[in-house]
């Protein structure tokens, strides 16, 4: 059913004129009680097939991971202070709150808690906005916010600032999809 919705989109699209909508940030929905109110969806997103969609009739939007990791990385170079959850010093937990509260989403202080706010995935299947961890699951001792492409951004330890880095260098344990 979604394969269906994702070819009208397209067709709605041409006809409404190609204008920048990617897929990969949206969630699909079969929701087909919903009328459309001629509210059309725009985003450039590039190298991916863009296209204008109706913003109530097939999509319905998930938290704007562009966003999160636009938001992350403004306080790269912030320093690494233990307890610290606030932009004169983040630790790694209060980092990772501190940004999603940013963007309207509340999540508990540690990463012990934070790790039970969704569904556990494959460090591979990670994508912007979904958080890494380090350690066992009930005893982890990290976490950061991935970026895409095996990249994260972590207020890493004492003596360091918030800074990105890649799973090659340090790699997680497992990862969450935030619901």
């Amino acid at each position: 059913m979604k394969y269906i919705w994702f070819v009208l989109a397209i067709i709605i699209g041409l006809i409404f004129g190609i204008n920048m909508v990617n897929a990969a940030d949206l969630e699909w929905t079969d929701d087909l009680n919903q009328e459309f109110t001629g509210e059309l969806i725009s985003k450039k997103v590039s190298n991916t097939f863009e296209f204008d969609a109706p913003a109530n009739l097939i999509l319905k939007t998930v938290p704007n991971q562009i966003q999160i990791i636009k938001i992350a990385r403004k306080y790269r170079g912030v320093p690494y202070v233990w307890g610290g959850n606030n932009p004169s010093g983040f630790d790694c937990s209060g980092f990772v709150q501190y940004v999603y509260r940013q963007c309207g989403k509340n999540l508990p202080r540690v990463t012990t808690q934070q790790e039970h706010c969704g569904k556990v995935i494959s460090i591979n299947q990670a994508q912007a906005g979904d958080l890494y961890f380090w350690g066992n699951r009930n005893a982890t001792y990290h976490v950061a916010i991935a970026c895409g492409d095996g990249k994260f951004i972590q207020a890493p330890a004492p003596g360091q600032n918030v800074m990105e880095s890649s799973i090659d260098f340090f790699r997680p344990s497992f990862a969450v999809r935030l619901n």
